[in-house]
């Protein structure tokens, strides 16, 4: 067994700041890799990574939206369509709207034409009752 000794304390180490971090600088160097060459070299800090990714990244989106909309790729969004296509299906919906409206008042027509056939339809009766001689029906002047 050795003689070490245990320490149950923590080692405190000092925080870094998140403003140092963000500050402080980097170097990216492109090597080749068959001469050692340096190719290109970039000297960057966390601050500029992130400016420079949320650029691209709005570009990107830009140049995708901008495809979309101002080309006739957006024809091929599913339900977006062109203006004529919308007209003709408002048309069309009108149309459709129209016939099953009178669909429905044939429906409501033989329903009542069957019930006059069979005789199941109820019959109001006139209540306002004329008197009327026999005469003035049969065209007999005899008065």
């Amino acid at each position: 067994m050795s003689n070490t000794t245990l320490s149950s304390a923590p080692i405190k180490q000092q925080p870094i700041a998140n403003d140092k971090r963000i500050q402080n600088d980097y170097r990216i160097i492109i090597v080749n890799d068959d001469t050692f060459e340096e190719v290109v070299t970039f000297k960057v800090n966390r601050n500029s990574v992130w400016i420079t990714t949320g650029g691209v990244v709005v570009s990107f989106l830009f140049v995708v939206f901008s495809i979309i909309f101002f080309t006739p790729v957006k024809y091929y969004i599913p339900g977006y369509g062109n203006h004529l296509n919308r007209s003709e299906l408002q048309i069309l919906k009108i149309k459709t709207d129209s016939l099953e409206h009178v669909l429905e008042q044939n429906a409501i027509y033989l329903k009542d034409i069957k019930g006059v056939l069979n005789g199941t339809t109820p019959s109001k009766r006139d209540t306002a009752r004329m008197h009327i001689s026999d005469n003035e029906i049969y065209g007999n002047d005899e008065n």
